[in-house]
């Protein structure tokens, strides 16, 4: 596996927590960073640095300060999980 400096451009890696901290499993189905990440990536027209921030700062509130997800990124162009006229996906 690469170290993170030896990663190539166009890349983006999200960790569940800080580097060195451990992530919560959560009461539910899903953990805290799970239920955050999917809730974000639903929302049509959120470019993917948006949905990881909205997601780490879910997190954080739900864990009261205890989880910070942490994300590097490469990317210097536009993505998106849904484009803007993309229908929320109903549960």
């Amino acid at each position: 596996m690469s170290r993170i400096d030896e990663t190539p451009a166009g890349i983006l890696l999200a960790y569940f927590t800080a580097l060195g901290s451990i992530a919560a499993d959560g009461d539910g189905k899903n953990s805290p960073y799970t239920k955050a990440q999917v809730k974000a990536m639903n929302q049509p027209g959120r470019q993917v640095e948006i949905v990881f921030k909205e997601a780490a700062k879910s997190v954080k509130n739900e864990t009261k300060g205890q989880q910070i997800p942490w994300v590097s990124s490469s990317i210097t162009g536009d993505f998106y999980f849904r484009d803007k006229l993309a229908t929320p996906i109903k549960k």
